[in-house]
């Protein structure tokens, strides 16, 4: 059978393989199966001979659809990430379970060489969490960011983001990214539609060359923050710290199993705070030292949230109150790095709900 022949021949073979069943590979199939992708990106084909090699390949698997063998080739050509996770709970240094407070999605998306997957979600009062992993399967690159859009109840009404990546795994080039989108108005009593889409993901080549890849990686799913909410105490501060050109006005403080935060006002007539920016640092009553973070501003309202750092350790389910003290650092004009934080005004206390 001549080449052309072939062809006419697989134009007539029916390759559907929806049918076939999704066979799990062990780890050790799937470690063998991603060293061979590997070695098959380094050859490189003498060009006379891709039609022959492309037809034998073809006809291979039309042979191992035929014998039943297929149903274990297409399992094996999923992406990497199906087999990865990553989860909320290690992003946030947190050493408890927090599986009960989180939506589990672990959905992949492929366009454009970018594999994504989104792991995880949790909705939190005025925030949503997602976890998602990235990997670049046409070239080694570091990944940078991500044009995320969050669609709650069909509305985008995301007014702030923060959050931090990293490399997960060197040797397949993936990344996760956590972060957390404030926004308006959650409903954390009903079932909410959550869509996210990924316009653009930017990876780093080199230290000084980016290469933004565009793409639409689209995921939709039900969350909700009911258990979550459940299991949040709250209770109202009324203290203020003197900073000298602007005072902070501690008003909320909210605990529960995936965050910590401090909600204040700024007290600022004469804007000096759009110059500086502060953490609220010092103890607990049983002497373990706490720190919370600023985890976003708002120059309108001239409100923040500040967020216990995890990273040092959890916050002690025995500790009964904080004394806290601001620490203030002045933001450099024109861009650079932020000054020294340098401890201002008196300390505050507070007595954690129990």
């Amino acid at each position: 059978m001549n080449e052309k022949n072939i062809y006419v021949a697989l134009n007539e073979v029916n390759g559907a393989i929806d049918g076939f069943e999704k066979v799990e590979l062990t780890e050790i199939e799937k470690a063998k199966l991603r060293k061979i992708f590997k070695e098959r990106k380094k050859n490189r084909f003498n060009s006379k001979k891709i039609g022959s090699i492309a037809v034998a390949l073809v006809l291979g698997f039309i042979l191992m659809w035929q014998s039943g063998v297929g149903m274990q080739v297409y399992a094996m050509v999923a992406s990497a990430l199906d087999s990865i996770t990553y989860s909320i709970g290690k992003s946030l240094y947190l050493n408890q379970n927090i599986e009960p407070y989180v939506n589990v999605v672990n959905k992949v998306v492929e366009d454009n060489g970018v594999a994504v997957k989104l792991t995880e979600c949790a909705i939190d009062k005025d925030e949503l969490i997602l976890t998602l992993l990235f990997e670049n399967t046409t070239e080694k690159a570091a990944f940078r960011d991500s044009n995320c859009k969050i669609f709650v109840n069909g509305k985008n009404n995301i007014s702030g983001a923060s959050g931090s990546s990293g490399m997960l795994d060197s040797e397949d080039n993936i990344y996760f990214q956590t972060m957390a989108y404030h926004i308006e108005e959650i409903d954390t009593e009903q079932d909410l539609d959550v869509k996210v889409v990924i316009n653009d993901i930017v990876f780093e080549l080199d230290p000084n060359k980016e290469k933004s890849i565009s793409g639409n990686w689209s995921f939709e799913f039900n969350a909700s923050g009911k258990e979550l909410s459940k299991n949040t105490k709250s209770v109202a501060l009324d203290q203020k710290i003197d900073c000298g050109d602007f005072t902070i006005k501690l008003e909320t403080l909210t605990i529960n199993p995936v965050n910590k935060k401090i909600y204040v006002s700024l007290i600022d007539p004469n804007g000096a705070y759009q110059n500086a920016t502060f953490d609220l640092i010092g103890y607990d009553n049983l002497g373990n030292e706490v720190e919370f973070n600023m985890r976003r501003y708002d120059g309108t309202t001239k409100k923040a949230v500040l967020a216990y750092k995890e990273l040092n350790s959890e916050l002690s389910k025995q500790a009964e109150s904080l004394t806290l003290n601001a620490y203030v650092a002045k933001l450099p004009e024109g861009g650079g790095r932020i000054g020294e934080y340098v401890k201002v005004g008196e300390s505050v206390e507070i007595v954690l709900p129990k």
